[in-house]
């Protein structure tokens, strides 16, 4: 199980402001913090998420990574360079929906993608 940190930290990697090794500053932790907790209430709110940010399945954090990345790609980067990541929005939902498809049930559960 990975933490908030972990996320926050590998989120920040994603787009290339944090490197290996690195920790954050008190603003990248803080802006990051913001958008790793925007994006869960979304995830709760829609029925995707049932975990907590310090308690975070392995299988998620994929998914879960793109979702922030593509958040805080705006706060962090220059116009034209966060635009690359706005399309990450959209394939870790698909992640995670595809995780979680499967919850608490021995077979697949339909779900609408659109």
């Amino acid at each position: 199980m990975a933490t908030k940190a972990d996320l926050r930290n590998r989120a920040l990697r994603r787009i290339a402001k944090l490197s290996e090794g690195q920790n954050p500053s008190a603003y990248e932790q803080q802006v990051t913090d913001q958008n790793i907790d925007q994006v869960q209430a979304y995830l709760e709110a829609e029925g995707i998420a049932y975990w907590e940010t310090s308690d975070i399945p392995e299988g998620a954090m994929v998914g879960l990574i793109d979702c922030v990345a593509s958040q805080i790609a705006k706060d962090f980067l220059e116009a034209e360079r966060a635009a690359q990541y706005s399309g990450l929005w959209e394939v870790g939902l698909n992640r995670l929906r595809r995780f979680t498809a499967t919850r608490g049930t021995e077979r697949a559960t339909r779900h609408r993608f659109f």
